[in-house]
C-alpha cells in the first residue's frame, strides 16, 4: 500500500495511520525493485533508493519498535528472502535524514513539510506521550 498523494485530508489520515499498520504486521518484507526507473520522475529505484526514503524508514522504525526487528527482510533483484542487516536497520531508523518528494519540489502548494506531519505518529509508536 502507499500513503495518497492527491488528496491532502486523505494523506494526513493515513501518515498518521502508518505507523500502526506497519507495527502491526507480524512480518515485514522489504519487495524492491531490481534497477529500474520511476513511471514518473524517471529516478532510479532499487533497494537503496527504497531505504532512503523518509516514508519507507517511518515503517521499518514504526514495525521495529513494535515487533522488534527480527522478522524483518528484503527481497530484492529477483533473489530470496534476506534478514535485514544491522546497518541496514541503523541507516533506516535514521527517518528524518531519508529523502522527502516534498523538500525536492520545494513545498510547492503545501503548507508544511511531510516531516512536520511525521513527527506526531513517531513519537506516538516509540512511547513518548503526547498532549
Amino acid at each position: 500500500t502507499s500513503i495518497p498523494q492527491t488528496h491532502r485530508g486523505l494523506q494526513r489520515l493515513s501518515i498518521n495511520s502508518l505507523t500502526n499498520y506497519a507495527g502491526a504486521c507480524d512480518y515485514f518484507v522489504i519487495v524492491a525493485p531490481g534497477e529500474t526507473n520511476h513511471k514518473d520522475t524517471g529516478i532510479l529505484c532499487d533497494k537503496i533508493s527504497y531505504q532512503d526514503r523518509t516514508w519507507c524508514r517511518a515503517e521499518q522504525l514504526a514495525h521495529g519498535c513494535r515487533r522488534g526487528v527480527e522478522n524483518m527482510y528484503l527481497t530484492a533483484d529477483g533473489g530470496g528472502l534476506e534478514p535485514l542487516t544491522w546497518d541496514w536497520i541503523k541507516a533506516s531508523f535514521q527517518i528524518f535524514n531519508g529523502r522527502l518528494t516534498c523538500c525536492a519540489r520545494g513545498h510547492v502548494g503545501m503548507e508544511q513539510c511531510d516531516q512536520e506531519y511525521l513527527v506526531t505518529p513517531v513519537l506516538g509508536k516509540c512511547g513518548v506521550p503526547i498532549h
